[in-house]
């Protein structure tokens, strides 16, 4: 199997897990750690549509497990819903792979198969107008 196909495998997979994503505290793609979804009120705009930041965790039974933060994924509400996986899956990747350049990559990746390739250019263009860090 050659890398992209490796990559598209890992993206479909990814697109599974986030169309069924609500508020809550979940883990990511195997990954030791924890994420939790929420409206973001307060640290989220259009200039800064999603944001992601450590968070303290106090359920002792995941205390216990050794988790003691919880990446809390806020996104702006003026996002639209389909767009919405894309970016949390954008802020996850960032905090997995401590690179806003590859989370970058891997989003637009993500999106033209999370989107189809009819819709994708719509995305970008919605980035690009509500996005400071897309232009």
């Amino acid at each position: 199997m050659v890398l992209e196909d490796r990559l598209e495998e890992s993206i479909k997979d990814n697109i599974e897990r986030v169309e069924g994503l609500e508020e809550g505290v979940n883990f990511f793609n195997g990954s030791p750690f924890l994420y939790e979804i929420c409206d973001g009120s307060g640290t989220v705009n259009k200039e800064h549509p999603a944001r992601g930041q450590d968070i303290p965790c106090f359920n002792p039974i995941l205390n216990l497990r050794g988790q003691f933060l919880i990446y809390n994924v806020g996104v702006w509400e003026g996002v639209p819903d389909n767009y919405k996986p894309i970016l949390i899956i954008h802020e996850l990747r960032e905090y997995d792979t401590e690179s806003h350049q590859k989370a970058l990559e891997y989003e637009l990746q993500f999106a033209r198969i999370f989107l189809g390739d009819k819709k994708f250019p719509e995305f970008i263009k919605w980035r690009k107008k509500y996005d400071s860090s897309a232009n």
